[in-house]
């Protein structure tokens, strides 16, 4: 039997999809990429399911997030996102800190090891139509769709057919259960739940001052790893004057797109992977300029290689390119240089993703340098996002001894090999000016 009869056998509806689903099996969804046609249907299954484990980022809003679904279905997030905020606030939904690095192949043969991303009884994904060949692409949101495929029970994918095929980690026909194409009017390629919009003004303005100082940082060859968030996302724009730059990220966004196209990013000085753009995602939003451009750019285009999270970050594997620059967003830093990525008054808000393991990376190769880029405060200027010490239960994304340069509007810093003293000073150099006294002072009593 050929594979196009293999999946024309496959197709079922929604519904039929989630009947594999059993009480107390544990369902992965595929980060970035949530099959909606099928977890609706899931939802709808809610009397008779018990204890059913779910495990995604979450960036729709489900069912399962508020009152009278908890017997049902035991919901786990491993990003927190605007749609999960207030559910774990309210505990209908418990967040995972995990490193996406550890999720190799050979820990997914433990299944002590209790890895988020594998092993599940189910995986629930979105997929291109295949190629020639019954090849099915993670389109533009792969994260960890490969690592869940390859270790799940069974696999059920929604077919999208506005994805941009892309190469790199694919999955075959041979390897899915159940097939559901779900209406072209309902399938998008941007990130589910973004719409595109301008930043607040004066933050965007900010942003472009520690964005231009964290450029200059970088040199002609470099390979760059661009995480999310306004001051490291901005960097991109400051790079016109440099040449031959590498990427190897975890998300491409479209800015990285026009420079590839203006002959700036050729990845032709890169040690390994020559010429290839690494990556696990593309951060397509719905309504940007550049939203079709960046589809068409990506659809069928070799010199973008996608690969599953765990790969993508690997700390070896990172170290592995020469060059290697990262550029992160804080949320916040104490005296210390203990470093903040996700969590706010305690809470988290958003999730590690591969901050830590970037950052580390380029600590291990050869002429790697990691850049923190911060925006010295929150909330209109009222909060300072440089604390003397952070409330308790916050967790610490970046230890101390990994805070290389950081980057706010008011200059930049190396924390490398400084005493605490030290550090202290040049963290409250570069704080704003109406918070340096006070942290002064709390430096003295600290240290």
């Amino acid at each position: 039997m050929n594979w196009r009869e293999k999946y024309r056998e496959k197709i079922v509806s929604a519904d039929e999809a989630v009947l594999c689903v059993k009480s107390k099996d544990r369902v992965i969804i595929n980060l970035g990429g949530e099959p909606r046609h099928c977890l609706a249907a899931l939802a709808l299954r809610r009397d008779a399911l018990k204890g059913v484990r779910l495990a995604c980022s979450w960036v729709y809003d489900h069912p399962w997030f508020h009152p009278g679904f908890e017997e049902s279905f035991d919901v786990r997030a491993t990003f927190t996102t605007k749609a999960t905020r207030q559910a774990i606030q309210e505990k209908l939904v418990d967040w995972i800190p995990w490193l996406p690095g550890l999720g190799d192949r050979d820990r997914s043969l433990e299944r002590d090891r209790g890895c988020v991303q594998q092993n599940a009884d189910v995986a629930l994904i979105v997929v291109t139509p295949p190629d020639e060949e019954g090849y099915c692409s993670f389109g533009n949101q792969m994260w960890n769709g490969p690592n869940a495929v390859r270790s799940a029970k069974a696999v059920a994918a929604e077919v999208n057919e506005r994805m941009p095929f892309t190469f790199g980690d694919n999955v075959h026909v041979s390897q899915i259960d159940y097939l559901v194409e779900a209406p072209v009017d309902t399938t998008s390629t941007s990130v589910p739940g973004t719409e595109w919009t301008t930043s607040n003004v004066e933050e965007w303005e900010k942003a472009q001052v520690i964005a231009a100082e964290a450029a200059d940082l970088i040199r002609d060859g470099d390979t760059v790893q661009v995480g999310i968030g306004v001051p490291s996302e901005s960097v991109i724009h400051y790079l016109e004057s440099k040449n031959d730059i590498g990427i190897d990220t975890e998300v491409i966004y479209p800015q990285i797109i026009t420079l590839m196209k203006k002959g700036i990013i050729t990845g032709a000085r890169k040690n390994i992977n020559r010429g290839k753009v690494i990556a696990t995602a593309a951060w397509i939003v719905h309504g940007h300029p550049q939203e079709k451009e960046t589809v068409e750019f990506l659809d069928h285009n070799p010199t973008f290689e996608f690969r599953d999270f765990s790969y993508i970050c690997n700390v070896p594997r990172i170290a592995s390119n020469d060059n290697m620059v990262t550029i992160n967003t804080l949320l916040g830093i104490d005296l210390l240089g203990q470093a903040t990525v996700d969590f706010l008054g305690g809470f988290p808000i958003a999730g590690q993703g591969g901050q830590l393991e970037y950052c580390i990376g380029s600590h291990y190769s050869r002429g790697g340098r990691s850049i923190a880029c911060l925006l010295s405060c929150a909330k209109g200027g009222r909060v300072s996002r440089i604390v003397p010490q952070f409330e308790a239960g916050t967790g610490i994304g970046v230890p101390m001894g990994y805070v290389d340069y950081l980057v706010t509007e008011h200059g930049s810093v190396n924390l490398e090999y400084k005493t605490r003293r030290e550090r202290a000073e040049a963290i409250i150099s570069v704080a704003h000016p109406d918070f340096r006294d006070e942290l002064r002072k709390a430096a003295r009593q600290i240290f």
